[in-house]
């Protein structure tokens, strides 16, 4: 599948505003959707503080958490998203997978 073919990614990132990890959780998603997902996915940053219904909704307890609401099946991930390798297995990016030519 080549980069035009890829899946359109939906992404829903829950931080605490002003919290590091929170903050590295956001840069990190930014930089891989960047290198893997230009073009082929949509980010919601939702701040709990300010969104808290929305946060008990998707039955939010800890933050950062990223929910990866499409392609199905839908993935949630807790952290700071710095083990890069490990989020691209997640989202089924990993080496050979749908962006890499």
């Amino acid at each position: 599948m080549n980069k035009d073919e890829q899946p359109k990614y939906s992404f829903l990132l829950f931080v605490a505003s002003g919290e590091a990890n929170s903050l590295l959780a956001e840069q990190n998603l930014r930089r891989l959707i960047d290198d893997h997902l230009a073009g082929h996915s949509d980010l919601q940053v939702i701040d709990v503080f300010q969104e808290v219904d929305s946060a008990i909704n998707h039955n939010i307890l800890v933050t950062p958490c990223l929910i990866v609401r499409r392609p199905l099946p839908q993935v949630m991930l807790v952290g700071n998203l710095s083990d890069k390798k490990q989020v691209l297995t997640a989202l089924r990016l990993s080496a050979g997978g749908p962006s890499e030519p």
